[in-house]
């Protein structure tokens, strides 16, 4: 016991009042403090602690309610083939990975994208690593064209390249998608719109992350640039998608869990690229 207990520190973060209007909002904001002290603790110390329970009584009530946040597991729990799983396959990728630093590079960005619990970190990694995938493989001032082979106009009235991140990320997925006869809306967000619209909303969400650590709504630094409007009329679409103060979390927000799938398929096929049939030892 007394070896577990030091291989295992337990940490109490205590908030002695914390102002709120229910005990949901109050768990929420004691869990973002939190987790930003982790996070700024795994800078120090090189490695992140994992919290398991959340607890907060009303002071007028004396009532006291407790919730676990044990992991969970969030992939497909069938395994082999009815999970979509292939031994061959998988000593196949296993080698490709190992051998290949590229095709690791992007299985382990993918790893940390999906570990990561800020939905506008998430869209700054997944679309970041859809950006490195289509630096390798979308060649440069290539004029980008939607599924019907008409080029796609930028907000200047001009076509849109493969020089800038938008158009390399959009021809890189066009290619794919449309080699496995998918049209323009499959993956457009909402349902029926065009899938360069969905793309502008994920660069939107990329652009706020990287210069302003989010998307803050109403922001004047943020409100006068390109990208707004598009991240602002998509986070009211996911609001209007969602019960009142639903937790922003990649499962509630289909841009992100649009950006998320498709990004999985992608690394998915560099992966196969880089790897050579698997052919058993015979005796």
């Amino acid at each position: 016991m007394r070896r577990s207990t030091e291989e295992n520190p337990v940490v109490l973060f205590r908030f002695p009042r914390v102002n709120a209007t229910d005990v949901d909002e109050a768990i929420a904001f004691a869990i973002d403090v939190r987790d930003r002290a982790l996070d700024l603790l795994a800078l120090y110390r090189g490695a992140r602690g994992e919290p398991f329970a959340t607890a907060a009584r009303n002071t007028r009530t004396d009532e006291t309610e407790l919730r676990g946040e044990f992991p969970i597991y969030r992939g497909n729990r069938l395994g082999g083939v009815l999970g979509g799983e292939s031994t061959t396959a998988f000593i196949a990728h296993a080698e490709a990975i190992s051998s290949n630093p590229l095709a690791y590079l992007f299985v382990t960005l993918f790893r940390d994208a999906q570990a990561t619990r800020s939905p506008d970190f998430q869209y700054f990694q997944y679309f970041g690593l859809l950006e490195v995938i289509a630096r390798s493989r979308v060649a440069t001032n290539k004029v980008v064209v939607d599924f019907s082979g008409s080029p796609i106009l930028g907000l200047n009235g001009k076509p849109m390249t493969t020089d800038g991140a938008q158009g390399a990320v959009y021809d890189l997925l066009r290619g794919r998608l449309q080699s496995a006869n998918f049209v323009d809306d499959t993956f457009s967000v909402p349902q029926g719109s065009q899938f360069w619209d969905t793309v502008m909303v994920w660069s939107a969400f990329r652009n706020a992350t990287a210069h302003y650590g989010g998307f803050r709504r109403n922001s004047p630094e943020q409100i006068s640039k390109w990208w707004y409007p598009f991240a602002n009329q998509a986070r009211s679409y996911v609001e209007s998608q969602n019960p009142p103060n639903t937790p922003r979390r990649l499962q509630h927000d289909s841009y992100l869990f649009t950006l998320a799938n498709l990004t999985k398929i992608m690394v998915e096929a560099e992966v196969s690229l880089a790897a050579t049939p698997y052919r058993p030892a015979t005796r």
